[in-house]
């Protein structure tokens, strides 16, 4: 089994060499030598179950790899992430796809010597490659789950791997063993968390998944300013990681749940206004990069679709697209787009503001900068913990206070 698990691991490398993905010899040492299958002995082969289907599928088996090495060994170093433990049909921790981690440890920009706090451990695999690029003295790896933790910690050892493994809450950082080169997080925020900030070194870079109302996915590398701000961009990579789990928050119960607020939606007369759809609301390229400006600006609407036979849900494919809703849990505001064969709308709104407008408004505004992608997104730390997102430049007059 380790002779095969050599040659898919170097197989891995040499592709993501291949494609840019790793871009240093010692991150391509690194992936060579850490063995990811020590790291993933049980793993769920998880596919979703479709448009719109939620829970459609029953959780699959665990496969695991000592049962058939041959077989699995092949998924274990193909460019994939791997579901490592599961409640019901959710997916609560797994080991992400290789080339998104080679993404995030390029985007560090480690120099030798430096110091590493991870937030979110996992499987340990991520551990271990830092441990391998820079010595287990110099990494630390928290995780709010301690039987995360505790496994993780064996298979480093295991591994000839030391570093400082603790259950702790991410939010915090780990306060033992600050200051810290850098900071990568493997779960996502909306927000850089105070501590994180203050036990960065000067100089020191950030690197972490976005999430919540306004990204919905990205990564954002940040770095430590002479006075105390952290600086940085949005990168190409549209990251998608569980947000960071915090042990006493609950989540905000939508505005919009309850049917009686779906059948007022649903009874609203139209204005008479007709328009047309803009592009982003369906699948395609701009549909991210889109969407994004509009979060930037209403992160508190949701956009729920009605399929043909009523209902209002998720994404529902074009084909059987029959209305849009725009729903602002902030004060209540509402749209109801009624969708024509020929891609027009009728439109009825609601409330303090006039969210249609304000999507075609976020929409033409997209078009006008010439489509920016993440990349083109800055983000500011402010010494104060002020934070903002901008647009091309720190002056933009583009700019959003998070």
């Amino acid at each position: 089994m380790e002779e095969l698990a050599d040659r898919l691991r170097r197989a891995l490398a040499d592709d993501l060499v291949e494609r840019g993905v790793i871009r240093s010899e010692a991150w391509r040492r690194a992936f060579e030598r850490v063995p990811r299958h020590r790291f993933v002995p049980i793993f769920y082969a998880w596919e979703e179950s479709g448009e719109g289907e939620e829970g459609a599928s029953p959780p699959p088996a665990p496969l695991e790899l000592a049962a058939d090495p041959e077989e699995l060994l092949p998924r274990v170093y193909a460019d994939v992430p791997l579901p490592t433990t599961m409640e019901g049909s959710r997916i609560t921790s797994s080991s992400s796809k290789p080339s998104m981690m080679a993404a995030f440890l390029e985007a560090l920009e480690v120099e030798d010597g430096n110091t590493v706090l991870e937030i979110g451990t996992g499987t340990g695999y991520k551990a271990a490659l830092l441990c391998e690029r820079l010595g287990s003295e110099r990494v630390t790896t928290i995780d709010i789950v301690p039987d995360l933790v505790e496994r993780a910690r064996a298979r480093l050892a295991a591994c000839g791997y030391d570093p400082v493994v603790a259950a702790a809450d991410g939010a915090d950082g780990y306060p033992p063993r600050p200051p810290y080169d850098r900071i990568v997080a493997t779960c996502s925020v909306e927000r850089i968390p105070p501590a994180w900030h203050e036990q960065l070194r000067p100089g020191g870079v950030i690197v972490t998944p976005l999430c919540g109302d306004r990204f919905a996915a990205g990564l954002v590398a940040l770095r430590r300013q002479p006075d105390g701000s952290l600086v940085g961009r949005l990168r190409p990579e549209l990251a998608v990681f569980m947000p960071l789990r915090r042990p006493d928050v609950s989540p905000e119960p939508p505005l919009w749940s309850g049917e009686g607020s779906m059948v007022a939606l649903e009874a609203a007369t139209a204005d008479g206004r007709t328009t047309m759809v803009p592009a982003w609301l369906t699948l395609g390229p701009d549909t991210f990069n889109a969407g994004l400006v509009f979060r930037l600006h209403a992160p508190d609407v949701e956009v729920r679709w009605r399929p043909a036979g009523g209902g209002w849900g998720g994404y529902v494919d074009a084909s059987r697209r029959t209305g849009i809703a725009l729903l602002g849990r902030q004060d209540g505001s509402w749209a109801r787009a009624d969708l024509g064969p020929d891609g027009s709308a009728r439109i009825a709104q609601g409330g303090r503001r006039r969210l249609w407008e304000l999507l075609e408004r976020c929409w033409d505004l997209y078009l006008n900068r010439g489509r920016p992608g993440p990349e083109r997104y800055g983000w500011t730390v402010r010494p104060d913990g002020g934070q903002v997102v901008w647009l091309d430049h720190p002056e933009s007059e583009h700019r959003w206070e998070l």
